[in-house]
């Protein structure tokens, strides 16, 4: 939307007046010294951006000048319909006040209902919040920022919403990590170490899988930058929905059943502790980077996997390893949820319980 914004530039500003008639405006702020003038709503309502961040106006008369003073190093996210308020209107009340401007501005698309704008008229505003108290709030919250789009619109279902919920983050996240704390498959609570791997896992995990979760945080990383959720939220299912079928094909249920039957060898063990600890990894990676998303997930995931608060940071969602046995991250025991630990798969005892729609 640069561009449209450059476009208006192109083509010439007029003055623009900061007042109204008031009989058009009766309820707005009158002009200071002019009561037949009520101060433009726009010019009004922009200004409170400058006392919810904190700014005292009486420094502003303490300057004595024009020079321009840096009120907050903000970004403002915005829809694109009031993009010319924003972007031309708001600097030029700025500089005129000796201010400097957002450093950025972010102008996203809108919803729709099958494909029409939202309208009380049409009767087909969907409110978020009887969504949140219907599913919880992680449900809408993810599906917002999933599927919503920057530049273009999207049509929003509630249908769509649900399942999307469950396919992702039930089933490609949840179930990932269910199964492979299942005791059946890790019979201890405690990480396995790195160093206990054969050559030709740590080969694997070394030139694979350890470059394969790294990237996946420097792109989810760039794209919260660029306030891409979209993306970033791909990127992360992506690599998780890899793990997936690496779990699927390595079979991890058989590799732990030999194991207690006594007829393993070294590799059938360090096959399955590779597996084990891919999948914890990519988790717990994935776990920190959906926190802006489902803060309330990630919290329960990362409780799960016995991950301190001090080691949940963006900084910490990296993973390697060294011949000393030195990690990138202090490795706890995991808790399983008490009934999980029982074998049960009721849905409603599942890490990430799936979500039934059923009439209202």
């Amino acid at each position: 939307r640069k561009n449209e914004v450059l476009g208006w530039l192109d083509q010439g500003l007029e003055d623009l007046s900061i007042s109204r008639p008031k009989q058009r405006v009766k309820w707005g702020i009158p002009v200071p010294e002019d009561d037949s003038q009520s101060i433009y709503v726009w010019l009004d309502a922009l200004a409170n951006y400058l006392t919810v961040a904190g700014m005292d106006i009486r420094l502003l008369e303490e300057e004595n000048g024009r020079e321009p003073i840096e009120w907050a190093k903000a970004t403002h996210v915005i829809g694109k319909d009031i993009l010319r308020f924003h972007a031309v209107y708001w600097p030029a009340f700025l500089f005129a006040a000796g201010l400097l401007p957002p450093e950025r501005i972010v102008a996203h698309a809108h919803w729709t209902v099958d494909k029409a704008k939202m309208s009380k008229s049409v009767g087909n505003v969907v409110c978020p919040l009887d969504i949140s108290d219907r599913f919880g709030v992680s449900v809408i919250r993810y599906f917002l920022l999933r599927s919503g789009s920057i530049v273009d619109d999207s049509d929003f279902s509630l249908d769509l919403c649900v399942s999307k919920y469950n396919d992702e983050m039930v089933n490609t996240l949840g179930n990932l990590l269910s199964r492979c704390i299942a005791e059946k498959i890790m019979q201890s609570e405690s990480w396995p170490e790195f160093e206990s791997l054969d050559s030709e896992a740590t080969h694997s995990i070394e030139t694979e899988w350890m470059p394969k979760l790294n990237n996946m945080v420097e792109d989810v990383s760039e794209c919260y930058e660029n306030f891409n959720t979209a993306k970033a939220i791909e990127t992360v299912m992506s690599v998780l929905r890899d793990v997936n079928s690496l779990f699927s094909e390595s079979e991890p249920w058989k590799l732990a059943k030999e194991m207690r039957q006594g007829r393993s060898d070294d590799r059938t063990q360090a096959e399955l502790y590779k597996v084990i600890l891919i999948c914890l990894h990519s988790v717990r990676m994935s776990a920190i980077l959906l926190q802006p998303v489902v803060p309330e997930i990630s919290e329960k995931l990362l409780n799960v996997l016995g991950i301190p608060d001090s080691q949940r940071m963006i900084k910490d969602a990296i993973w390697s390893e060294d011949r000393n046995g030195r990690s990138s991250v202090n490795i706890h025991k995991i808790h399983r949820p008490e009934r999980a630990a029982k074998g049960k798969k009721s849905s409603k005892e599942a890490l990430i319980p799936r979500i039934e729609t059923r009439p209202m």
